[in-house]
């Protein structure tokens, strides 16, 4: 009788992106041990690699997470609900994993925490199609952002000057070398009066557009400021 030998075979794809991925989940209500387990793994495999043995080890821990998931939605399933993730115009899945794949490390480190979270309510609220609060979250962040860059260059603090006042203001501050990256704010500028009138709903496509320009504008705005 011949002697049957099973082996497991691993072929790394990017297992540290999976299990990157995976250990958000500890961000996520009642995940939170799966996601731990995996940013154990996440970090383990960044100092050390993935030998065979190692890779059994991860492939039986897959297998616990797996189960260890199942009957969380099984409990919890009148609790939990199922959202499609949709855009029209910018990439879904790049958008989804969040903002830090549009912006550069030293661009995210420079905004500040209120502008970091007003892009990240956008992102979410752009993905769940919700539009609307997706353009006032975005331009919580961009007035922040022009509010930086007003006190950067004259020194003062905006008070209670609308954005047009502003604008004018940098213009004349500025004289004949006012930087194209303001133009932007312009533009804003009319999605900001939009969004004053109650009436005015806004598109996803209104939504990820004005998105698109304030990640624009937050990476000028890092050229000029840094």
């Amino acid at each position: 009788m011949k002697k049957v030998v099973s082996a497991i075979f691993y072929t790394e794809l990017n297992i540290n992106e999976e299990v990157s991925e995976l250990s958000k989940l500890k961000e996520v209500i009642f995940f939170e041990e799966i996601g731990d387990w995996a940013e154990r793994w996440k970090n383990w495999i960044s100092e050390n690699g993935l030998p065979q043995n190692a890779a059994r080890d991860l492939h039986e821990a897959v297998i616990r997470w797996t189960e260890k998931f199942e009957r969380v939605l099984d409990r919890e399933k009148g609790r939990l609900g199922v959202v499609q993730l949709e855009t029209e115009l910018l990439d879904v899945e790049k958008l989804r994993k969040s903002f830090d794949y549009l912006l550069s490390k030293e661009e995210t480190e420079w905004l500040t925490d209120l502008e970091r979270s007003c892009l990240e309510d956008a992102r979410i609220c752009i993905l769940v199609r919700h539009p609307t609060p997706a353009e006032f979250m975005g331009m919580r962040c961009a007035e922040s952002v022009l509010r930086r860059w007003y006190k950067w260059k004259t020194g003062q603090d905006i008070g209670k000057k609308g954005w047009g006042q502003i604008l004018e203001e940098l213009a004349e501050e500025y004289g004949k070398d006012y930087p194209e990256q303001l133009e932007l704010l312009r533009y804003l500028n009319g999605t900001r009066n939009r969004l004053a009138h109650p009436e005015k709903i806004s598109t996803q496509a209104d939504a990820e557009h004005t998105f698109s320009i304030i990640i624009k504008f937050v990476k000028e705005a890092y050229m000029v400021m840094k």
